[in-house]
């Protein structure tokens, strides 16, 4: 039936570990295009983001809270704010990407 929520049901395809883990060892590289892509799928796979937050998100919204890194009152679907937690690993390739591309604008990522 359209419009029944779906609390606690998987909808959409799902990746397993492993074939996350190998999207992200063939998305690693040396050259700028590989690093944006490493960190997005970082974050995407590691945060649990949205494309549209992916892009959205800022230098800003990224902070240290309680001696870990967190992605802070990030406005998701229908107008939830929540804060995200950032593993480390995925923290390590936002910080490679930034430093690779250089702090050119506010957002991480440009649409």
């Amino acid at each position: 039936m359209k419009g029944v929520k779906q609390l606690g049901h998987r909808s959409g395809n799902w990746l397993s570990l492993e074939q996350s883990s190998e999207v992200l060892s063939r998305a690693r590289g040396d050259r700028m295009r590989e690093k944006r892509d490493y960190a997005m799928l970082a974050l995407l796979f590691g945060c649990g983001l949205r494309r549209s937050e992916l892009v959205g998100l800022e230098m800003s919204d990224v902070q240290k809270r309680q001696e870990h890194w967190a992605i802070v009152d990030l406005i998701g679907k229908g107008g939830h704010i929540r804060t995200v937690p950032i593993p480390e690993w995925a923290k390590r390739a936002l910080d490679e990407w930034t430093v690779a591309a250089g702090s050119r604008t506010e957002r991480f990522f440009e649409e």
